[in-house]
Order: C-alpha cells, then structure tokens, then sequence
C-alpha cells in the first residue's frame, strides 16, 4: 500500500515459507510485480494447492494468483483455466441474480429524470470530487492522477456517501428497504442536508485542501443523489472498452462487492445496464460530469490529464506529470499498478483470450446499443 513493493514480496516469501498454506500471501505476492518465466511463482502455487491449502476460500484466492502470474508470462490457455476454476468457485458460494441489478438501474433511470436532479437546492460546495466507473477500469489511475495536484487530497474508497443515503432512508421509513424501494425514498430525501451530512462523515479525513477525491466506484448508482445534494460538485466516469473491461472484471476476485463478475453472461447484462446508466448521467448531468476513456488516458496522457484537471476546475501542475512518484497510500487492488508511469499494455487484453471469451462476446453484441458502446 505504500509503495515499499520489493521489502512486501521479501516478508510474503518468508511467510510462505513458513505457511505454505497461507494463501493470502500467494493472492498478495502475485500482484506486486509483472511475473516473468525466469521468475514466477506458478509451480510453488501448483503444488500448494496440490498439497496444502484446503479451504474453499484459500484455493480461490490461489487460483486467481496462478492466473494472473500465468498471464504475465504468456500462458493465456492455463490462465483462463484457473481465472474461470476460481472465479466458478467464488459464484457457487452465494445467490444471486443480475436481474435484481439491471431492474434496479432501470428504474434510477427512469426516476432520475433532468428535473428531478436539476430542480434541488443542495449543499453548497464545491470541494467534492467523485471518480466513478466500473472496478478494474482505471478509477485508481484517475484518482492518482488528480490527487496529485497541490489542492487535491485522494480520499480514496468512501463508503461515506451509500451511507449517509441509506441511513437517512432508514430514518425516513423506520426500516431497512430494498433495492428498488431505496431508489423510490432516496428522492425523498432533503437534498442540502444529505449533502452536508456525507461532508460531515467525511471529517477528519478531508478537509485540509480545497478539494478531495472520493473514489467510490460504484457511486455511479448515486450520481443523480450526489447531483441534487452537491450540486457543484464534479464528477468523472472512467471508461473502458467493453471486453477489455468485463474480462478484466472477471479475472479479479472482489471481497463482498460486484456479485455479477464471476460468470461472463452476467457480466456482459450488469456492463450492458452499467452503460445506459452512464449515457443517461451525461443526459441529466450534464457538464458537471466528464467522461475518461482509459484508453485515452494511456495513449495521450498530458492532453487526457489536462482535460481532467480543468474540469474540476484546477490549474495544470507540472507535478501531476509524475504522479506515480508521488508518496500517498492506496489501498485498492490497483495498489502496485498506479506506482509505475502510465502504460498501454492492458488495452486490448482481452485479445488473447478470444477463444475462451467467446459467450462474453456473443452476449456483448446482442446487447449492444444501435449506436455502439462508445462513451464520450
């Protein structure tokens, strides 16, 4: 989390060695660094789950290490074998149905009309900063890249604002609700003051700078509520092409969050909801929300970040040209990617795994929108 990767895969090592069946160390090991075939992990993590890790939950977290430390040497065919084995294995472990999801961004769609979101007095405010997107797309980059300026601080994942909605809809209603009711009682909801209760739960942490970055990636579900209770905020969808996104979904294991990422038919229906969702905030929000493709970001990063950065209204920094090198903590999975200058290597990913990403890609063109995927 804080940088310090060769001294974290040194203490991993002599954990292993003394619990070879310590399987968040082989899950944590895998990702500090790009693997190579001289100097990986695969056999020791074989014989592992050959011989010592037992539990469910232990061998999920190896096979999503083998997988991804197969990737990184170039063994798609015996990577996409244990992605899949873990992920079949995370899926079994609960109920779900996307459906409840898709139904449920439908119908904040269908309730978050312009007016409603245009027509509230919300707190007045412009510190907030909120970087949304699905998980795996690069809203870890984003958030590097704009707390690196000298008026920004990166507040990271904020569950402050799915709370302060939630607990004001149980203090409404007297009760716990549901998905589809939550979206009926939160425009219920007195905009300015749960504008100023997330601020209120955001201290201490903030406060210190002009502005912050929350990082909430699935704030998208809220980004109407955070348009009528903050209303000058500034808000950035991150975007990714859609194969390149959903399979970097799937090959990521994700701690009681994003039920519809371990089978690609649910994958491809929750991206499929996730982006009439995005193409209706652009309709209702406006220019307080800005639309980053990663892709763009990687290719043509200072023209990308200088976009970014006038949006929320900052002066250009030459600091945040190098803002990889920068020492703050990241706690999210993206923790190792976002020390190293941008990158390009994982657009187009999803190329070499065509063959096995076949229902991913079927189910992806016959829910396509008439005018594509694209998001801009």
């Amino acid at each position: 989390m804080t940088g310090d990767l060769a001294d974290a895969e040194a203490t991993l090592d002599a954990v292993i060695a003394r619990q070879p069946s310590n399987a968040y160390a082989y899950y944590t090991r895998s990702d500090l660094r790009a693997q190579s075939r001289a100097s990986n992990h695969v056999p020791e993590m074989i014989d592992a789950l050959a011989r010592h890790v037992r539990h469910v939950g232990d061998r999920i977290l190896v096979c999503y290490a083998l997988g991804k430390e197969l990737d990184d040497i170039g063994d798609y065919q015996q990577a996409f074998h244990y992605f899949k084995r873990g992920a079949d294995a995370q899926r079994a472990l609960f109920t779900y149905d996307v459906r409840d999801d898709t139904a449920a961004i439908d119908r904040i769609i269908a309730r978050h009309t312009p007016e409603v979101v245009a027509g509230a007095a919300g707190f007045d405010s412009d510190e907030c900063i909120f970087v949304i997107g699905l998980p795996r797309t690069g809203t870890t980059l984003v958030e590097q890249i704009i707390s690196s300026h000298s008026q920004v601080f990166g507040a990271g994942e904020l569950q402050a604002f799915p709370l302060a909605v939630i607990n004001a809809v149980k203090e409404l209603h007297g009760r716990p609700v549901g998905k589809l009711e939550l979206v009926e009682l939160s425009l219920r909801l007195d905009p300015e003051r749960l504008g100023r209760s997330y601020l209120e739960a955001t201290r201490p942490q903030t406060g210190r700078t002009r502005h912050f970055v929350d990082k909430q990636p699935s704030n998208y579900l809220y980004a109407g509520l955070i348009g009528r209770a903050l209303p000058r905020a500034r808000l950035i969808v991150v975007s990714r092409d859609p194969l390149d996104s959903c399979f970097a979904m799937y090959r990521a294991l994700f701690t009681g969050a994003y039920p519809f990422s371990y089978t690609l038919p649910e994958l491809a229906a929750y991206y499929a909801a996730w982006h009439r969702l995005i193409r209706h905030w652009q309709a209702v929000l406006g220019h307080r929300l800005l639309v980053v493709r990663y892709e763009d970001l990687v290719q043509r990063f200072e023209e990308t970040a200088r976009r970014m950065t006038e949006h929320c209204g900052l002066a250009w920094e030459e600091r945040i040209s190098s803002f990889h090198a920068h020492a703050r903590t990241v706690t999210t999975a993206s923790a190792t990617q976002v020390r190293r200058p941008v990158y390009a290597s994982s657009v187009g990913k999803w190329r070499n795994y065509e063959e096995q990403l076949t229902p991913l890609i079927q189910a992806l063109r016959a829910l396509e929108p008439a005018d594509g995927w694209s998001l801009s």
